[in-house]
């Protein structure tokens, strides 16, 4: 049975007045021990009981007095923080009780405040980590799902890619003699040069497929990003200008060398480019830039005002032969090779999009260069 402290202080209060009034009691009676107390008088008497009623309503106000400010200053206060411990149990970290002040209970309560609100940082802090390794776990299971199939791919072309290289070439090469025979003239001559061209086409396809699943081993050397990237955009400058898209390039002044394979990354790097032109059919602004963040990495940053991917698509951008364009305007390769080949340079790839907002495609690579090595599907 749980007892209020202001009860158990009024019982030591009213115990401590009766304690008292029997010890008055006593006294007196011990002063008038050798006297007969019929002859005390009635005035004597009267006396006596003036003071024993005046000590009980002394203490009684005393025991009123000590029990109304031990329930305002200490009682009351405690029972608010009770009423609040319990909310934090229940997992409310906002609540906050009033401080009293001028004595060690407001210091105790500010000092209880000062936990919950330390609790509450905490769970913040806790739910922001889980939420980042969430969304780790997430790339990574990415990551493992994309390298399965990276390793059947390179399965798949060991076997194919031979073989069919040496029927296209029979293909082109036939038709090629048949076109000698033929003549320019004949009637044919135009599909067969159709013929020839889908033929050659098709190889380059196989032959993209092959730097995809198979890479080549990277030549690190020093190379520069502004020379990589003004590289990629003289290629780009017809295809632009045919569009109509407005170029903004942003280039922060000395950029550091950094140590990577000058070749793969112009590619990487043209193929998100090129991403970004081919989206915006109907004209618009491409934005090129480039610096230096402050984890000793550059940033490289592409973004066009095209028509966006849709939300759903976003994780499958990386994804080899995925792509959102139309018959015959991509292989979806591209991404999947720049994916690759920033891998490869230790650096990282990301992409933010959604539909009719244009895409911002963000590449980081290592000042320092710590290439990866390629190992063989």
């Amino acid at each position: 049975m749980n007892i209020p402290l202001s009860w158990k202080l009024a019982v030591m209060v009213s115990g401590v007045v009766v304690v008292v009034s029997i010890a008055m009691v006593m006294a007196w009676a011990g002063a008038h021990a050798g006297h007969d107390f019929e002859h005390l008088g009635d005035e004597s008497a009267m006396n006596f009981v003036r003071l024993a009623l005046l000590n009980a309503v002394f203490w009684t106000v005393v025991a009123g007095v000590l029990s109304a400010v031990y329930v305002r200053r200490i009682t009351l206060p405690l029972s608010r923080i009770a009423a609040a411990a319990a909310q934090v149990e229940a997992g409310n970290l906002d609540v906050r009780v009033p401080v009293p002040e001028g004595d060690e209970m407001g210091t105790f309560t500010a000092q209880f405040n000062n936990l919950v609100a330390s609790l509450r940082n905490q769970r913040s802090e806790i739910d922001r980590l889980v939420e980042d390794l969430n969304r780790a776990n997430a790339n990574l299971a990415g990551d493992v799902r994309r390298s399965e199939r990276l390793a059947a791919l390179g399965t798949l072309s060991a076997g194919l890619a031979h073989e069919l290289n040496n029927l296209l070439n029979s293909i082109a090469g036939y038709t090629s003699v048949m076109q000698v025979e033929l003549g320019e003239q004949h009637e044919l001559a135009d599909d067969l040069t159709i013929v020839r061209r889908e033929c050659q086409r098709a190889s380059e396809l196989i032959s993209r497929f092959l730097m995809f699943a198979r890479p080549a081993a990277l030549k690190p050397r020093p190379g520069s990003v502004e020379e990589i990237l003004e590289s990629c955009l003289s290629v780009l400058a017809l295809p632009m200008q045919k569009q109509d898209v407005r170029l903004v390039r942003e280039l922060e002044e000395e950029l550091p060398v950094i140590v990577c394979d000058s070749v793969m990354l112009e590619q990487a790097l043209f193929n998100v480019m090129h991403n970004a032109v081919q989206a915006m059919k109907r004209g618009g602004t491409l934005t090129v830039t480039a610096r230096r963040v402050p984890t000793e990495r550059i940033a490289i940053c592409v973004e066009d005002t095209g028509p966006g991917i849709p939300e759903e698509f976003l994780p499958k951008v990386f994804d080899p032969f995925f792509t959102t364009k139309g018959p015959g305007e991509g292989t979806g390769l591209g991404l999947a090779i720049a994916h690759r080949i920033l891998e490869q340079h230790d650096g990282t790839i990301h992409i933010a999009s959604s539909a009719g907002a244009g895409t911002r495609v963000v590449m980081e690579l290592p000042i320092q260069g710590r290439l990866n090595e390629v190992v063989a599907l």
